[in-house]
């Protein structure tokens, strides 16, 4: 048996809803679980021992819209999917259902549009709980062939090497894994979601006064975000206590770095989430 969960957005959303493919192979040990995500974050899963099969969309592929119907209506009909999770549930998500009528399960949210499309639908909003217990409901209409163990826990799976890497990585720059070392997500690519600057310079500034041991780590994505970082940290004065130079390339970078630190704070969005 195959099972196609489908979760396209950014890397938070997909992080959160591994929980999904997490609960369908504990339910469905033998079943193959494939995950359709955006293929700028999928590397972050290529470790997840609940997930057998990551299927990657480029920007290209999503923009273009006969180039996106043709990859969703070969890769339906080559895997005659069992069962399809969309736990988007948009115009864009609905072909995955539409090209596989013959799915048993076509799992969506209560839509106008895709009555006809999925046979199965959930609430959009549960009336308690939060964002993992509402992906899981999706689970519910499985309950009606057997049990269905949910798991709300959700992980990245680093290897030790990866660890290690960027350890020492970290080492070079001067860090000393004696003391504690503090991530500090000091802005974010969403402007109006970033905590005012001005806030974020007196706290760090505190940080820094009342506990000299602390090591502070900026973390930053892309060139502006970069320059912001930067400009903060001259706006400082160039702290000892503060380290500049500790960027992570890649997501997985990034999860090794969190990874090898003592505290986070700042701003939300994404991974650091």
């Amino acid at each position: 048996m195959r099972i196609l969960v489908v979760r396209f957005r950014r890397v938070g959303d997909a992080l959160l809803s591994t929980t999904v493919c997490r609960s369908l192979k504990k339910s469905y040990p033998k079943a193959e679980i494939h995950y359709v995500l955006n293929e700028g974050i999928a590397e972050l899963f290529a470790k997840d021992p609940y997930i057998d099969k990551l299927i990657t969309f480029s920007t290209d592929e999503l923009q273009n819209p006969l180039k996106y119907l043709i990859k969703v209506w070969k890769l339906v009909r080559a895997n005659q999917y069992s069962i399809i999770v969309d736990l988007r549930t948009t115009l864009n998500t609905l072909p995955f259902a539409l090209f596989s009528p013959k799915s048993k399960f076509r799992i969506g949210f209560y839509k106008a549009y895709n009555y006809l499309i999925h046979n199965y639908r959930v609430p959009t909003f549960l009336t308690s709980g939060d964002y993992i217990q509402q992906s899981l409901s999706f689970l519910n209409p499985l309950y009606k062939h057997g049990d269905i163990i949910k798991d709300s826990l959700f992980a990245i799976y680093l290897e030790e090497n990866e660890k290690a890497a960027f350890r020492e990585k970290m080492k070079t720059e001067g860090i000393d894994f004696e003391q504690p070392i503090v991530v500090c997500s000091v802005t974010t690519r969403v402007i109006n979601k970033r905590w005012p600057m001005e806030y974020m310079r007196e706290i760090i500034k505190k940080i820094i006064k009342e506990f000299p041991s602390f090591q502070l780590v900026f973390n930053y994505g892309g060139k502006v975000e970069q320059k912001i970082a930067t400009d903060l940290y001259y706006a400082l004065g160039k702290p000892s206590q503060v380290f500049i130079n500790i960027e992570a390339e890649s997501l997985r970078e990034l999860a090794a770095m969190l990874s090898c630190s003592t505290y986070f704070f700042g701003n939300e969005g994404g991974l650091v989430t």
